[in-house]
């Protein structure tokens, strides 16, 4: 474990990249709920509607508040890392 060398950067670029993920994850689901919702128009003969948008709604925010743990944990994680590495004592060998 001690010739394991981790770059600081590179695990504060990991910690910034989950957070563009998670944060295009959320778009993602709210262009699909829009984009759904325009199709209201078309399908209001059919009861059905109102069942498939409300678990689309719910869908959305499961995703949105997996999103969000995943974006305020884990970058907190890599980022403490990478602090952690960057103050630890250099061994001289």
């Amino acid at each position: 474990m001690d010739e394991l060398k981790l770059d600081p950067q590179v695990l504060e670029n990991t910690a910034n990249l989950i957070v563009i993920y998670c944060q295009k994850q959320k778009l993602i689901m709210d262009e699909y709920l829009r984009q759904i919702s325009r199709l209201q128009s078309e399908w209001d003969d059919d009861q059905t509607f109102g069942k498939v948008i409300q678990e689309i709604r719910q869908l959305e925010k499961s995703v949105n508040d997996i999103m969000d743990m995943i974006r305020f944990k884990y970058p907190q994680y890599f980022k403490q890392l990478a602090q952690n590495i960057r103050e630890r004592p250099k061994l001289d060998t």
